[in-house]
């Protein structure tokens, strides 16, 4: 994540490393830049002062993905191309309810569509909807990462035992079987922050529960829940990277 790296950090990072030390950067620069002032990575890199080698055979998927070919065309500036038959990247544009309202374009929505290629298209070709997750760019709004984990707990998980927190509007349940999300790094039992795992468990009389996370069972207690969320739906934000 060095592409997060500021000019404060880098500057104190260069005045600890000793004369004569070899310096190695690994980062991106399509990752998020820097909460603070400073594009160091780019910089250093636009600046032609230091080699840079470049990797560019991809791994994750087959040569042939259209998911690999549209994420460079977006680095480049282009816009995805639309597929052609098969794929493993569809385009499907919506508008949000305001605008969709304002411009008579119909009764799809962005939350609709996702819900529908998550519990049913997807499922055509034999994905699981427990194998899914919807990205948003947004927490807030009706496509937004609460909204979503809400409709898809309720429509894929309805039934399950769970945990209720709070009271409305703030209200939160968790459910046998949900996928959940750890959102901070906790040292002591050993989970960090992006860990996914499943509720196992819940004990609404102590208020907890214990879900897997890569086959360990963690205890979460009420100290805990500020710290877990439903993972059904997350934020480009929290999932760049992974």
């Amino acid at each position: 994540e060095f592409s997060m790296t500021d000019i404060t950090l880098m500057a104190h990072l260069t005045d600890a490393i000793d004369d004569g030390a070899r310096f190695i950067i690994i980062g991106d620069v399509h990752q998020l830049p820097s909460v603070g002032p400073g594009a160091v990575l780019r910089d250093l890199i636009d600046s032609g002062t230091i080699p840079v080698v470049r990797l560019t055979e991809v791994f994750r998927q087959a040569a042939g993905s259209r998911i690999i070919t549209n994420a460079h065309r977006v680095n480049r500036g282009h816009t995805p191309e639309k597929p052609q038959g098969e794929s493993d990247f569809y385009w499907v544009e919506r508008q949000d309810a305001e605008r969709a309202a304002a411009t008579g374009a119909g009764p799809e929505r962005a939350q609709a569509t996702a819900i529908q290629i998550v519990t049913e298209k997807l499922s055509k070709r034999g994905i699981s909807t427990r194998d899914c997750m919807v990205i948003s760019p947004q927490k807030n709004g009706e496509a937004g990462v609460h909204a979503m984990n809400a409709r898809l707990q309720e429509i894929i998980n309805p039934a399950a035992p769970c945990l209720t927190l709070g009271k409305a509007p703030k209200q939160r349940v968790f459910r046998v079987g949900d996928p959940v999300m750890q959102l901070k790094n906790d040292y002591e039992r050993a989970v960090w922050n992006g860990d996914i795992g499943s509720i196992i468990s819940v004990d609404t009389e102590r208020t907890s529960m214990v879900v897997s996370i890569d086959g360990v069972e963690v205890l979460y207690e009420k100290k805990h829940f500020d710290n877990v969320t439903l993972a059904y739906a997350c934020s480009g934000h929290k999932m760049q990277g992974g």
